[in-house]
Order: C-alpha cells, then sequence, then structure tokens
C-alpha cells in the first residue's frame, strides 16, 4: 500500500488508466514501448504497484492524450471506497 493510501488520500486508479488505454488499442507491449519501461513493471501497475513519479507522469500524459482528456481528470479512487 502506498503513502497516499495509509494517509487516507485519493489517489490514482492505475488499473482504470491502463485498461481506458487498452480498451484505446494500446496494447500491453505498445504502451511498455511508448513508456520505455519493461512490460513486467507495466503489468505490476495495474495489479496494483505504485509507479515512479515520473513514470506516473508519463503514463499520465499518455492516457491524457489517447483519451482527449485533461490530466485533472484521470481516475481517481479513494482508499475508503469498497471496490479498491
Amino acid at each position: 500500500m502506498g503513502i497516499a493510501a495509509r494517509r487516507g488520500v485519493d489517489r490514482v486508479n492505475w488499473f482504470r488508466v491502463i485498461m481506458d488505454l487498452q480498451y484505446a488499442g494500446w496494447p500491453h507491449t505498445r504502451l511498455a514501448n511508448e513508456l520505455s519501461v519493461p512490460l513486467a513493471t507495466l503489468r505490476g501497475w495495474k495489479a496494483g504497484s505504485e509507479p515512479a513519479y515520473i513514470d506516473g507522469v508519463r503514463l499520465i500524459g499518455q492516457w491524457a492524450t489517447v483519451t482527449d482528456r485533461e490530466a485533472a481528470e484521470v481516475p481517481m479512487i479513494s482508499p475508503f471506497d469498497w471496490r479498491a
């Protein structure tokens, strides 16, 4: 569990970010290549790991570009959300 979750702060829903990109036609291999990270790292983020700050910024930027949304609209999740 990341520090944000322990403090009761909303955090980025990396699973949703990656799934949104996948639904938009970006397979995991393409996304991992675009972000210059190993495929296993990307799968780890999807499974619940927190990316390093710069990787998170790049992933959100890619999400915003592909989905034609603002980075501030990135899917978030509350640590108090029962679906988390």
